[in-house]
């Protein structure tokens, strides 16, 4: 039988952390083991909201805003 792991991944805006907490709470529900992974904008957010969930911080940058397309303009 395979593993009951997942990973989800969210970005550090509402938009994307509220439907990542619905997500990760259903697998939950259902016996999946959810690891989250965000930003350091969402981790505090994540903690507030859900802090029965396993989160983890990840360093993460948009490519627009301030990753390497930024720095060849």
């Amino acid at each position: 039988m395979g593993s009951n792991r997942i990973i989800l991944a969210a970005g550090g805006t509402g938009g994307h952390i509220v439907p990542a907490i619905a997500v990760a709470s259903a697998l939950n529900a259902q016996g999946f083991e959810c690891q989250l992974l965000t930003d350091n904008r969402g981790l505090s957010l994540f903690q507030s909201l859900a802090p029965q969930l396993s989160v983890k911080s990840i360093s993460a940058a948009s490519p627009v805003y301030g990753g390497i397309i930024k720095r060849l303009l």
